[in-house]
């Protein structure tokens, strides 16, 4: 059984996964977010699976000029409004309930966030993924994308634990950890230039 495709009909077990996420994310928030550069220019965001919220409140907090939708399951999502209405940008934060994989996406984006997706899919669902951010993309936009990578890291208990993540996502969702070679060569076929690797 997937386990996004579970956690749809689990309110509770959902509401748990997302505040887990949330807690997550604080915890590295600051490091992804100094890596992150967006111009000024940017002005519409698309957050793909970004139900809890946090990275879209963080990047419009960041930067004034910036809306953003957040695409992704009812479930994630109940969790997602609440945090954006206590951040008080529910004027420029748009949830959208989808299935970012057999949905159309709306075109028109400056950026997209792909942040903990890849691991849920296959390398092949993963170009097909990427063509279909392409696609959304004005010209001159980009995707970041931010998942585990294993080979990164610098102490050998951290790579245990993306090791033990990969077999995880492999039973839970029918992915893996991905290299950082294997993720810039699907950019690059999905048609992406100036590629950048930056760890946190």
């Amino acid at each position: 059984v997937n386990l996004y495709e579970w956690i749809e009909d689990q309110p509770e077990a959902s509401r748990y996964f997302q505040e887990g996420m949330i807690a997550i994310t604080r915890f590295v928030e600051k490091d992804v977010l100094r890596k992150i550069t967006l111009p000024t220019t940017a002005k519409r965001l698309l957050d793909l699976g970004g139900g809890h919220g946090a990275y879209s409140i963080a990047l419009c907090q960041k930067y004034p000029q910036l809306t953003a939708v957040i695409f992704d399951g009812a479930q994630a999502l109940t969790t997602g409004q609440a945090a954006i209405a206590g951040a008080g940008l529910t004027a420029r934060i748009t949830p959208q309930i989808g299935n970012f994989v057999t949905d159309p996406l709306a075109s028109g984006y400056d950026v997209v966030l792909f942040f903990n997706i890849i691991h849920g899919f296959t390398p092949e669902q993963n170009i097909a993924l990427l063509c279909k951010i392409k696609d959304t993309l004005n010209p001159g936009g980009q995707v970041i994308v931010l998942d585990q990578i294993p080979g990164v890291s610098p102490l050998p208990l951290q790579e245990t634990i993306v090791r033990l993540l990969s077999l995880s996502f492999y039973h839970l969702l029918g992915g893996r950890v991905y290299s950082a070679a294997e993720i810039k060569g699907w950019l690059q076929d999905a048609g992406f230039a100036q590629v950048q690797r930056r760890n946190i």
